[in-house]
């Protein structure tokens, strides 16, 4: 019988090698089946499996007849389970290729947390995969953070990037994007401890002006001052402070002075959010612009 119990054998030229059956054997290639995302090794060690599983029943059959028990049909029956259960198995896997949906939960959560993970993209419309083989084959439709078509084919690559590095055996990756459509606008501005000027130092500014302005009209829709809770922290600060804007949902910050080379520069650009270096140096000055879809911007990063 294939895959019976047997003496190794020395092989002769042109043969290959002779499929024996064992439990580490099957267990070893299902596992690299598995690692390397292969079919034909996961259903060769199952039929492997399959075969030491029938011929253990019909052993037992055997010794059975030898001591005077009937087992033969159940041992039958047994056999018929095991070789249909293989055979299902095969069978599903197969079937999920032609659907399009042979990736893994696992492989697929990894993927959903790698997009998710950029503080650029807004929301995943889809995702699909599959497999051929070892390669595996990813979609995705996901809307970014960003005002224009470069920046959001800038964070796609990125995107693409990142899960070819975390996920083995990528061959293609596909992902459709969009920016972000908002009707509305928040923004963030440092200001002193008059609430009224605007401080030079983003990290030390006592407080931050938060508002949000619809993009339309720009008539404001609420406004609210917060005390910086990392003013008085010793290193760090403008990062921190720049991580704490970002959970508000902020979209664009006004500043008297550019973040180049700096941290807050760094997290507010991964982030698609627009910094403007303004000439205002007050915060009705800035408001009422604002509102009014005028420009009061020297430099916009």
């Amino acid at each position: 019988m294939h895959g019976g119990l047997g003496t190794a054998k020395l092989l002769s030229p042109g043969q290959t090698v002779p499929r024996y059956v064992g439990s580490p054997f099957s267990r070893y290639e299902l596992r690299q089946g598995k690692k390397i995302g292969s079919p034909s090794l996961i259903a060769d060690a199952k039929h492997i499996r399959t075969d030491m599983l029938s011929s253990s029943v019909i052993l037992a059959g055997l010794v059975g007849a030898w001591f005077g028990l009937d087992l033969d049909r159940m041992a039958a029956i047994l056999v018929v389970l095991f070789v249909f259960k293989a055979g299902a198995g095969i069978f599903v896997d197969a079937f999920r290729v032609l659907l399009d949906a042979s990736l893994d939960f696992e492989t697929m959560d990894r993927v959903k947390t790698i997009i998710l993970k950029d503080p650029r993209v807004v929301l995943i419309n889809s995702l699909w995969g599959r497999n051929s083989g070892r390669y595996k084959f990813i979609e995705a439709d996901i809307v970014i953070k960003a005002r224009n078509l470069e920046k959001a084919s800038a964070v796609s690559r990125a995107i693409e990037g990142e899960i070819k590095k975390q996920v083995f055996h990528v061959d293609h990756i596909l992902i459709h994007y969009e920016p972000q459509k908002k009707e509305t606008r928040t923004l963030a501005v440092p200001l002193n401890d008059d609430m009224q000027g605007l401080s030079e130092h983003f990290g030390d500014a006592p407080y931050f002006y938060i508002a949000t302005v619809r993009d339309r009209d720009g008539t404001l829709l609420s406004e609210a001052y917060h005390r910086n809770p990392f003013a008085g922290e010793e290193k760090g600060k403008g990062i921190k402070v720049s991580e704490w804007l970002l959970e508000d949902g902020i979209d664009t910050v006004y500043t008297p002075k550019g973040f180049k080379g700096k941290g807050p520069g760094y997290v507010f650009s991964d982030a698609g959010v627009d910094v403007i270096v303004t000439r205002d140096r007050s915060l009705k000055d800035i408001r009422g612009n604002s509102q009014k879809g005028e420009d009061s911007s020297d430099l916009i990063i």
